[in-house]
């Protein structure tokens, strides 16, 4: 038993040994295991901002129609001939495309000739009833074949009205195989070319009405200017707000406003001029690339780097431009801002700088 009792001792102290020592040796293993390495901050492009001339502010417009509109055929077919080109100026009732007609004057010759015999029966019918009048004034007939005769002559004269019809319709059927110019204007792009099949509502042209002159720009703000200055070919003109879209525009962020232009200046469509609006505000602006707006918050706002950092800056977008953006809020000359890469920062983000 005493020697049981030694071996059983011996086992518990060894255990105990083990015990002592095995936290020791996995803090020693740990020790040599290498951490694992912090992934690298994003590389993103950052541009070093300057307040705006507080003067005025100038965007580019494009020289508008005051009335543009699609036109349409009302019937579906094939264009087989197109009589005009983009660009070219047409008088009202000017023809600008042709659809194939042939079933169209089918129509108008079986309509034609319906007419014709509706016309013949009607006259051969009222003859009749004529005739048979006379009779009984002379008591030559009786009263039940004037009866009849008076109501074939109804019949005829329906059936005259109804030929009528159908042949004002088949007329209007071969005019809508014409595409016409409803006033003198521009075509101002083609939608569509000879041998293409048009649905309906289908597009066939871009036509721009004569008339005045508009100067459309896009403005950051819901709040436009009533005036402004336009400037063309070094010389400045007055114009004034005539339009505002009551919503954003989704793609350039901004609200589609128009100028009417003096009647006098007749700029060519689509040509870019420049406008100038008076800065009311107190507040200095800067001008950012378009990118470097970034709405992924409650509202827009740029991103400073700060000691390697990202910090997001609240801002007010005054107007938009197709490349830029003039913006207010709490920056300094020469902050630091990224212009893109913003969809890849979050607050307090380290980043590596890349210059434009």
């Amino acid at each position: 038993m005493s020697t049981v009792t030694q071996g059983f001792r011996h086992l518990l102290a060894r255990l105990s040994f083990l015990f002592a020592v095995l936290p020791l040796a996995l803090a020693g293993c740990g020790d040599g295991a290498e951490a694992p390495a912090e992934p690298p901050p994003p590389v993103v492009r950052t541009v070093v901002v300057a307040p705006d001339d507080p003067a005025a502010l100038r965007l580019s417009a494009v020289i508008r129609a005051r009335v543009e509109a699609p036109l349409t055929f009302q019937r579906p077919g094939r264009i087989v001939a197109r009589h005009v080109d983009t660009g070219e100026t047409v008088p009202a009732d000017q023809l600008l495309f042709s659809l194939d007609d042939r079933r169209e004057r089918l129509e108008l010759t079986r309509a034609e000739a319906a007419l014709a015999a509706a016309t013949a029966e009607a006259d051969n019918a009222r003859t009749e009833l004529a005739r048979q009048r006379d009779l009984v004034a002379r008591e030559l007939t009786s009263r039940q074949a004037l009866d009849a005769a008076s109501l074939l002559a109804r019949a005829t004269e329906a059936r005259l009205a109804v030929a009528e019809s159908e042949l004002g319709l088949a007329r209007v059927a071969l005019a809508e195989t014409e595409l016409r110019a409803p006033a003198a204007g521009t075509v101002m792009r083609l939608e569509t070319e000879v041998g293409a099949v048009l649905r309906p509502e289908a597009p066939a042209l871009l036509f721009a009405k004569a008339g005045p002159r508009e100067a459309e720009v896009f403005l950051g703000s819901p709040a436009a200017p009533p005036t402004a200055t336009l400037w063309h070919g070094g010389e400045a003109f007055t114009v004034e707000l005539r339009e505002q879209q009551g919503v954003a525009d989704t793609t350039s962020r901004g609200w589609r406003t128009r100028y009417q232009l003096p009647a006098a200046l007749q700029l060519p469509l689509g040509s870019v001029a420049s406008l100038s609006f008076t800065d009311a505000g107190n507040a200095a602006t800067f001008t950012v690339p378009l990118a470097a707006v970034d709405e992924r918050g409650e509202g827009p706002q740029l991103w400073r780097v700060v000691d390697g950092r990202s910090e997001p800056i609240p801002v007010t977008v005054v107007a938009v431009d197709r490349e830029e953006a003039r913006v207010r809020g709490d920056l300094n000359t020469g902050d630091t801002v990224i212009a893109l890469g913003t969809h890849l920062l979050a607050p307090g983000m380290r980043v590596r700088e890349q210059g434009p």
